[in-house]
């Protein structure tokens, strides 16, 4: 299941095609009324960790027009701050590297809710 339109919406993407390696900023609004956070935490919604996962590979998808980019292999993530829908509604995903393997990482200014790195296969 795609998460893009039903946990989150893209609101800006970066302009054009960066030089390889360089940081791209994805904006991303989450969506406090997705079923996903009716059942992950009832009262206190709460993004899931298999969502973050999932939706930085859907920008990865977008940002390297490759829609058949898949997880290979996660090499370092860490969680390091709640990402709650209703306190930060709009994010950004910063992503570093080639379609082979990169660097995310979400933030909300100097907040930062998850860092990861993965490897892709097509």
């Amino acid at each position: 299941m795609e998460l893009r339109h039903t946990l989150y919406d893209i609101i800006e993407r970066p302009a054009s095609t960066p030089e390889e390696g360089a940081t791209v900023v994805y904006r991303i609004q989450l969506h406090p009324d997705s079923d996903i956070y009716r059942s992950h935490f009832p009262g206190r919604p709460i993004t899931p960790g298999a969502c973050i996962i999932q939706l930085v590979q859907e920008l990865a998808q977008d940002h390297f027009h490759a829609p058949t980019l898949q997880i290979r292999q996660i090499t370092n993530l860490k969680f390091l701050a709640l990402l709650e829908p209703q306190h930060h509604p709009c994010i950004d995903v910063h992503l570093q590297g080639n379609p082979a393997q990169f660097q995310a990482t979400l933030t909300d200014g100097p907040l930062i809710f998850a860092r990861l790195t993965c490897a892709f296969s097509s």
